[in-house]
């Protein structure tokens, strides 16, 4: 006889040994897991349950002891339901309190019963049921089809590629007036309908490419885990380079759960150095009409000599005096770092610093555009500050810029002035732009 081996709540024919999760940044996860089964010579397919249900069923791997051959795998989705169980009972003996009736009929909701008699209409929740069939199942499986079977008991090991579980990275940089603080999180999101139980877990940080993406659409988390609060540091992921992405280890098994999120403490790094600086993005001095004034951006950097950081949102904290609570100066975005890559954090906009632009003069020309501007910035602060104006302004053979300012140009045609603005004063500068029509 042909034997079916089933996971159910009845019978264990299936052990689960290990599962490792490598999991990406980009909403996917490698999912690897080894179980225990018994073979023997009439063996011909197997169940393998507890699949996730975002597998991507092009990528599954399946390895089986050895002179045992794969012929088909079939993917199934869980179809155990109450209503695809009072179905596979039309027409057999079931149980409603306690007494054995033979199930004539069902509809969406009520079941139709009889015992020697009318047939009386019931609700399907209140029905029993003697067994489960095997046909039924509740979680997703891989029906393998094998062939060439003995007798062994022996693992069976399972790859494949499942959408909806991510990691995400944030960081908190607390500030003091000579350094900062920076600590890293990760957090696991696991969108599936399948628990990963005692799990090896890691992280790969990068841009993979990939031949086609799915569209995530975002969800509310029941519940939040905080694993290791305060861990110290053997605790913490270890991280390498590898292949030119950049892996981090989990030391520790993970639980995660179905549609919950584990945040996992990364990295934390003390007395990093960093600078403040003030900065604003003028706008083209040859289309600006009249007067326009704007704040400047303060923006924090740092860098760090041996450490890579993925991808994530920073939020920036200070505190305005000591045994004061901190207070969130701003947020930014950091795209995947490599060490010893400066770090600029645009944290918000600056109360005190101000920058007006004024049009003095047109010049134009059939030919050519001139404009004369006036550049003024004012410092409400009590210290002096370092501000630096970038200008749009294309440096082409035939366009000029006519000022006593200096300024050198960034980032191919942003021409760029830093002037140093003493406490509660303003500093102003006039430069004539001129370029030709195009």
């Amino acid at each position: 006889m042909k034997r079916l081996f089933i996971l159910s709540s009845l019978l264990l024919t299936q052990t689960l040994f290990a599962t490792h999760l490598s999991i990406y940044d980009s909403g996917m996860a490698l999912v690897e897991e080894e179980k225990s089964f018994h073979f023997d010579t009439q063996t011909e397919t197997l169940l393998y349950e507890d699949i996730a249900q975002s597998i991507l069923t092009d990528s599954i791997a399946v390895t089986l002891p050895k002179n045992i051959n794969l012929q088909a795998i079939n993917f199934q989705r869980s179809n155990l339901s109450l209503h695809t169980l009072a179905q596979a009972f039309i027409g057999k003996k079931v149980y409603y309190k306690n007494k054995s009736y033979k199930l004539t009929a069902i509809n969406a909701s009520d079941a139709f019963i009889q015992k020697d008699g009318p047939i009386t209409p019931v609700n399907l929740r209140e029905l029993s049921y003697p067994f489960v069939p095997k046909m039924l199942h509740s979680k997703n499986a891989l029906l393998l089809k094998i062939k060439q079977s003995y007798k062994t008991e022996a693992k069976v090991k399972l790859r494949y590629l499942a959408n909806k579980i991510n990691f995400t990275t944030d960081y908190t940089l607390e500030l003091n007036k000579k350094s900062a603080e920076l600590t890293g999180w990760v957090s696991i999101t696991n969108n599936t309908n399948k628990e990963f139980r005692d799990a090896n877990v890691q992280l790969l940080a990068g841009d993979l490419h990939r031949v086609r993406k799915a569209v995530e659409h975002p969800v509310m988390y029941k519940t939040m885990t905080i694993s290791n609060d305060a861990p110290v540091a053997s605790t913490m992921p270890s991280h390498k380079s590898m292949q030119g992405y950049h892996l981090y280890t989990i030391p520790f098994k993970v639980n995660i759960k179905p549609q919950e999120s584990n945040r996992i403490k990364l990295l934390k790094k003390k007395s990093i150095h960093y600078t403040k600086s003030f900065h604003l993005r003028a706008s083209n001095p040859l289309y600006l009409m009249g007067e326009r004034s704007m704040q400047a951006t303060q923006s924090i950097a740092f860098k760090l000599a041996d450490t890579a950081l993925p991808k994530g949102i920073v939020r920036i904290y200070s505190q305005a005096q000591k045994e004061q609570p901190s207070l969130l100066l701003g947020e930014a975005t950091i795209q995947n770092s490599a060490k010893n890559k400066a770090i600029s954090l645009d944290i918000g906009k600056d109360f005190d610093t101000k920058l007006t632009q004024r049009l003095i003069k047109r010049k134009d020309t059939k030919t050519k555009l001139d404009a004369i501007i006036e550049y003024t910035l004012t410092n409400n602060a009590d210290k002096a500050k370092s501000v630096t104006i970038a200008i749009p302004f294309t440096p082409r053979s035939d366009a000029k810029i006519i000022t006593d300012e200096a300024y050198r140009y960034t980032k191919g045609n942003l021409a760029t002035f830093t002037l140093t603005v003493e406490a509660n004063s303003q500093k102003s500068f006039v430069a004539e732009f001129i370029n030709k029509r195009r």
